[in-house]
């Protein structure tokens, strides 16, 4: 079956990160579209990089997640808690409703 792609839009800030390989997880509340997603399928970040889906990973919650996950992976600039607190900022509380996606990605 042939890979679906999606798109995706990051703070630019972060795309830099995507683009040299040292974001190589993605993260996001499992709501709507992100559900369909599958090992294989491509997303594009920011109508400009693209990079395949290797894994998924489904969490309760972010403090689940960051307790599994290389925080440095998801963000290489912050910790744990910095990345907890940046998320929480992003998204509220909706990861406890809809629980946690994390995306392992690599270069198509």
């Amino acid at each position: 079956m042939a890979a679906t792609t999606h798109r995706l839009w990051v703070k630019r800030f972060v795309l830099p990160f995507i683009d040299d390989g040292s974001k190589d997880l993605e993260v996001r509340v499992s709501s709507g579209a992100l559900k369909k997603v599958q090992i294989g399928d491509i997303i594009i970040f920011n109508n400009t990089c693209r990079r395949r889906v290797k894994a998924i990973r489904k969490y309760p919650s972010f403090d689940e997640m960051i307790n599994k996950e290389d925080s440095t992976r998801i963000f290489p600039r912050a910790n744990q808690q910095q990345l907890l607190d940046g998320l929480r900022q992003i998204y509220g509380t909706r990861d406890r409703q809809h629980g946690v996606i994390v995306f392992k990605l690599k270069q198509p």
